[in-house]
């Protein structure tokens, strides 16, 4: 019994479960569709050097005497964009028909950088004007007009999205009971060295044990022989003289009658 708990404290058969906390994400993907414009633009017109158009009394005068580009030719059916950078509000900006009947593509631009799109009606040679609504001058950055193909297409859009659980994971492994003891490697070597030792002292004596029982039940099966060294045998003596049985007178050993009452002798 004592080698199958040693063997028992030792050998990983003792199960612990284990359970550990682990998060896990998921994604989730969704599909949808953007309407998003799509242009082939090239420059026609770029300003070469920043310009700086005086202010006006009025807003009228501003009109009446607008800075102006030199001209650019545009293809009909074509977009056109204009892009121009100023310090401020307060401005006007059209694109006018080189030829006649002189008619014009405006638009009004406000703020430092922006743009606007148009539709060029017919093909010819065209110029851009720039009024200056303030009575202070203003002074343009960067012009540029750009021709080209503009459409509006639908492009589709993919949109992922994560969410994180925790999710607790359980592990069954086996282990040898010494560690749930809080033994040490050495110690558990001292105590098992401690029962084989144990051990072989109890089967030593339940050995003896057995043999003196046995001698006991059994017995002895010989019996000595004991010789008494001080015991003198007797040694055999010889008569010398024998008397008769009746009256006790001395005989001589070959009397078969006594001589004195004549009893026979045996």
């Amino acid at each position: 019994m004592l080698i199958v708990a040693a063997i028992a404290l030792v050998l990983p058969w003792y199960p612990v479960t284990t359970s550990q906390v682990v998060p896990q994400t998921q994604s989730y993907t969704t599909q949808f569709e953007v309407p998003t414009t799509t242009s082939q633009m090239q420059t026609v017109y770029t300003l070469p050097n920043p310009v700086t158009i005086p202010g006006a009394q009025s807003i009228f005068i501003g009109l009446l005497s607008p800075w102006i580009s030199r001209t650019f030719n545009l293809q009909a059916g074509l977009s056109v964009s204009v892009s121009v950078i100023l310090p401020s509000a307060g401005y006007a900006v059209f694109i006018w028909e080189n030829f006649p009947p002189y008619d014009r593509i405006n638009f009004t631009m406000n703020g430092v950088l922006q743009g606007y799109t148009a539709v060029v009606p017919k093909s010819g040679s065209y110029y851009v004007t720039i009024s200056n609504l303030n009575t202070t001058p203003i002074t343009i950055s960067a012009l540029s007009v750009s021709e080209g193909v503009s459409e509006t297409v639908q492009l589709t859009r993919t949109l992922t999205t994560y969410s994180t659980t925790s999710v607790t994971q359980y592990s069954q492994t086996t282990i040898a009971p010494y560690t749930t003891l809080g033994l040490t490697t050495s110690a558990t070597v001292l105590i098992l060295l401690a029962l084989v030792l144990l051990l072989s002292i109890l089967i030593d004596r339940g050995i003896i044990n057995v043999s003196k029982h046995r001698k006991k039940q059994h017995g002895d099966q010989t019996t000595p022989k004991i010789e008494d060294q001080n015991v003198t045998k007797p040694s055999q003596v010889t008569p010398s003289k024998q008397f008769c049985m009746d009256c006790g007178s001395e005989l001589s050993l070959d009397s078969k009658f006594c001589n004195k009452c004549g009893t026979k002798q045996s």
